[in-house]
């Protein structure tokens, strides 16, 4: 077998300094720096702009909640989902 240790000798392992990630069914090539951002932050924060990942955090939605006010709607037996009227000391819905 003196073919094998000869092969054996002259074998170096190849060493990937980046990684690829699959986004929008392409395959893009990034560094193990930006790879592990992508990990921690998530593949879905990243938008491709022009074969490039860039972060671009997802806005937080805001949602309307129920408060007093002077003029508002009155419902039917405490029931938000049967509004009564428009009535002094009502309720309106507001964002936070």
């Amino acid at each position: 077998m003196p073919g094998f240790f000869d092969a054996l000798e002259k074998f170096t392992p190849r060493r990937t300094t980046s990684t690829t990630v699959n986004k929008n069914g392409q395959s893009i090539v990034v560094s193990k720096e930006k790879y592990k951002e992508i990990l921690a932050k998530g593949i879905d924060n990243f938008e491709l702009v022009n074969g490039k990942l860039l972060f671009q955090e997802k806005k937080v939605h805001r949602h309307s909640i129920l408060l007093s006010a002077e003029k508002g709607m009155s419902f039917l037996d405490g029931n938000v989902f049967w509004p009564d009227g428009v009535k002094e000391q009502g309720h309106v819905w507001k964002k936070d």
